[in-house]
């Protein structure tokens, strides 16, 4: 038994620290929070063992967890999420605005981290900086520009500098006067907003 322990912690610490490299630190601390809900009681000793990251860091995390999940079941998480009311709405008033149908498909919640067309994108971004210091708007934009591939990837990057109302809610008339039409195969991911 102990062996199992010893050889589980040491595999631990090797999946750990592969993935910490890649991440900032916020999501180091959701990774790890995470890990140790995985491993159940005593998961935030053992996984503040084999990180060497506070046990104090690892309960952040998963307090910032739990409200992540909290947000995400009463469906105010994430800005365009399927269940948000603004999402919608905004998509109306474009549609109205270019008079043109717009057809969404969202990925089932959870599996948006695999998204291609993300991992296909962020891997050439991420070349492209080169251990690179982030450290303000401007050189992340012209990074982000610069990057270019063989296959013809080119990627154009702006930075918005707009100001946007936060809390913004949206009453139910207001969904009322949507023009949605949810497609046979799961309708809540996949709809269509016509043009009033």
């Amino acid at each position: 038994m102990y062996f199992w322990v010893t050889n589980y912690s040491e595999m631990l610490e090797d999946k750990i620290e592969k993935v910490l490299s890649i991440l900032n630190e916020r999501q180091k601390r959701l990774y790890l929070a995470m890990e140790a809900e995985e491993i159940g009681h005593g998961g935030v000793l053992i996984v503040s063992k084999a990180s060497n990251v506070s046990r104090k860091t690892i309960i952040k995390g998963k307090k910032e967890l739990h409200e992540f999940k909290k947000k995400d079941r009463t469906g105010i998480a994430g800005s365009n999420g399927y269940r948000i009311k603004l999402w919608k709405t905004e998509l109306q008033k474009l549609a109205n605005e270019i008079k043109m149908e717009i057809t969404v498909c969202h990925f089932p919640p959870g599996t948006s981290k695999w998204n291609k067309i993300e991992h296909r994108l962020f891997c050439h971004i991420t070349m492209n900086w080169k251990g690179i210091p982030l450290e303000d708007y401007e050189t992340v934009v012209q990074l982000i520009g610069a990057v270019k591939t063989k296959g013809g990837l080119k990627v154009k990057a702006l930075l918005d500098l707009n100001e946007y109302e936060k809390g913004k809610v949206v009453a139910d008339e207001e969904l009322k006067n949507i023009s949605i039409k949810g497609h046979k195969f799961h309708p809540e991911w996949n709809y269509t907003i016509k043009p009033n």
